[in-house]
């Protein structure tokens, strides 16, 4: 079975990204994958500094994170945008997960990895400024990245009270693209 992880760069309770985040986590479950939603507020770290990897080591949330990553056949990101940017939550989760025990780089939770990238936006672009920066560091650290993504634009009149797509052509869509992603992950895993 292939196992994928969910990350998403929003810890906002109402945050779009969130509802997206288990909608595509329904989806890959659907499409036969088993798929594990983690929260980034699971998992407290501080700013990283490599002042403070060289005095105290990996924080032990960080060293949780790398194993549930390491464990995955993939990932899947649902990533705000801030000022055209990712946030600082998801940049600060990737910085700190590329850092190895001895102080230096290591790509060993993200290497190789198929990646899938969602975003969900208030505005008209719907994330997809700051999904284009994300796509970009993940494939610099060794990432295999789909080449299609998910973009919710009007994010805020998108979801339900339940959390779920009104418009069933984007709960459609969102399918399609996961189960895409999901053989997408099986032949790079086989390859």
């Amino acid at each position: 079975m292939t196992n994928l992880v969910i990350i998403s760069g929003s810890s906002r309770k109402e945050s779009s990204n969130l509802k997206l985040a288990r909608i595509l986590e329904s989806c890959c479950n659907a499409g036969g994958a088993q798929a594990t939603h983690i929260e980034l507020e699971s998992y407290p770290m501080p700013i990283y500094s490599g002042d403070l990897e060289d005095a105290e080591g990996l924080p032990s949330s960080v060293k949780a994170l790398q194993a549930a990553l390491q464990d995955a056949d993939g990932i899947i990101f649902t990533c705000p945008e801030y000022n055209g940017f990712m946030t600082p939550l998801l940049l600060n989760a990737i910085d700190w997960c590329t850092r190895s025990e001895t102080a230096s780089l290591s790509l060993s939770a993200f290497a190789g990895k198929s990646v899938f990238v969602a975003s969900a936006s208030p505005g008209p672009g719907g994330g997809s400024r700051a999904g284009t920066h994300l796509k970009s560091l993940l494939m610099g650290i060794g990432c295999h990245v789909s080449p299609q993504a998910l973009v919710i634009a009007g994010s805020y009149g998108a979801f339900d009270e339940n959390g779920e797509f009104i418009d069933s052509t984007i709960q459609q869509r969102a399918a399609v693209q996961i189960d895409q992603f999901i053989t997408f992950t099986k032949k790079l895993k086989s390859a």
